[in-house]
C-alpha cells in the first residue's frame, strides 16, 4: 500500500483522532 505525504498525514490524524480538531472529519 503506497501513499503519499497528504494521505499519510491524514492517516495519521486519524489514527490519533485530531483529524476532527482540524475540520477533516473522514479525511481531506
Amino acid at each position: 500500500m503506497i501513499l503519499n505525504g497528504s494521505q499519510i498525514f491524514v492517516e495519521v490524524l486519524a489514527e490519533q483522532g485530531v483529524d476532527t480538531i482540524f475540520g477533516y472529519p473522514g479525511g481531506a
